[in-house]
């Protein structure tokens, strides 16, 4: 049985085909960094992360990754992820909710939830730190300097849009026809109440 002969031609395509195959492991995959679980939290893990607490608290309005932080080395290291759950956002009381995921080590079996709104009459006496959207929407129907603003929400049915900037919450509360703007320093003091 005789072997075919090669052409010069072809070692030479031969060649460069495996050059550039070479090129492209190294772009898709430079210096070799592995993206194993050791180095790095999937998107693929994120998503089915999300999707389980999605799974969990069928009635969230909100389901969002706060952190992800690497716990330990090599192959015992696992990834802490804290996950936020916000039911009934347009409320004027939203209900929000912390998971703590440990993955791979519990697969999908989170912490005990923690009720970050744990009442709605968040900074009524003026004394509060306002750190999450949800605690801003409770605050601003509560905060002193805010009075009528929920029989506002109450009496048109308003829904809230938050925003953070420069250390100031901004509560808007919108409805059809009308709004409220409630501005609030981060430890719940209203600086101003502008109805439109």
């Amino acid at each position: 049985m005789e072997l075919p002969k090669l052409s010069i031609a072809g070692i030479i395509a031969g060649i460069i085909l495996f050059f550039a195959f070479m090129i492209l492991l190294f772009v898709i995959n430079p210096r070799g960094v592995q993206t194993t679980h050791e180095t790095e939290f999937k998107v693929t893990e994120e998503q089915a992360i999300l999707d389980d607490a999605r799974v969990k608290y069928p009635d969230a309005d909100r389901v969002g990754i706060i952190n992800v932080t690497e716990i330990g080395q090599g192959s015992s290291a696992y990834f802490q992820v804290k996950v936020r759950v916000t039911e009934q956002y347009n409320s004027t009381c939203p209900k929000l909710y912390h998971l703590e995921y440990f993955y791979p080590n519990q697969k999908f079996e989170p912490s005990k939830p923690e009720l970050i709104t744990k009442d709605c009459s968040l900074c009524s006496d003026g004394k509060c730190l306002i750190a999450f959207e949800e605690e801003a929407i409770i605050a601003s129907l509560n905060t002193p300097g805010t009075g009528g603003v929920k029989q506002f929400v109450v009496a048109n049915n308003a829904a809230p849009s938050v925003s953070f900037a420069n250390g100031e919450w901004s509560v808007l509360w919108y409805s059809q026809n009308n709004s409220v703007k409630v501005v609030m320093t981060s430890s719940g003091f209203a600086e101003n109440v502008t109805y439109y």
